[in-house]
């Protein structure tokens, strides 16, 4: 979900310095819900379980949207790979230090003195973008895709991440920053 959410303000860059291209996004099942209600995307698809040939199937399947250029935000072989079976005839990425991206054909090399965890991620995509000619500003508004009526004194906190036990804060700290 962080990594969605870090993306949204680029989508819409994107799509704002960009209205006649055509956006597909492709994300997990549960996160479509969210895509569909910001209207970032002219498709969106559903990508199946990692298991089995149907996940490479599905990959091979998008072949036929016929797509000129794919961004990939993942820093994985597995990213790469997919794109490569999808076939657009670029595919963009950041080249990190000692990690090949053999796949893409359109890198951005992380200058040498970047320090990736000193800037957010956002801010770090956001340069990506602009080494291949993006100009614009980021539209940095918090998402509100589902907006409900405030309640007084009721605060509502997402609390844990999926797969990086490091990043999770403990319940006092939640507590603490509430208050």
């Amino acid at each position: 979900l962080g990594d969605v959410i870090m993306a949204v303000p680029l989508i819409r860059a994107l799509r704002e310095s960009r209205p006649e291209a055509e956006i597909s996004l492709l994300a997990q099942a549960h996160f479509l819900p969210l895509l569909e209600e910001l209207n970032l995307a002219n498709l969106l698809h559903s990508v199946p379980k990692k298991s089995g040939l149907r996940y490479f199937r599905f990959f091979r399947g998008l072949r036929k949207e016929s797509l000129e250029a794919q961004v990939l935000l993942t820093n994985s072989t597995r990213g790469d790979l997919e794109a490569l079976m999808i076939g657009a005839s670029s595919r963009f990425g950041i080249a990190r230090p000692g990690k090949a991206r053999w796949l893409l054909t359109d890198l951005w090399k992380l200058p040498p003195d970047f320090k990736e965890g000193e800037i957010h991620q956002t801010h770090h995509w956001a340069q990506f973008f602009e080494h291949f000619g993006w100009k614009g500003a980021l539209d940095l508004t918090p998402v509100d895709a589902f907006p409900r009526e405030a309640v007084a004194g009721r605060v509502g906190l997402i609390c844990a991440t999926e797969n990086s036990p490091e990043k999770r804060w403990s319940v006092a700290r939640w507590r603490d920053l509430v208050e």
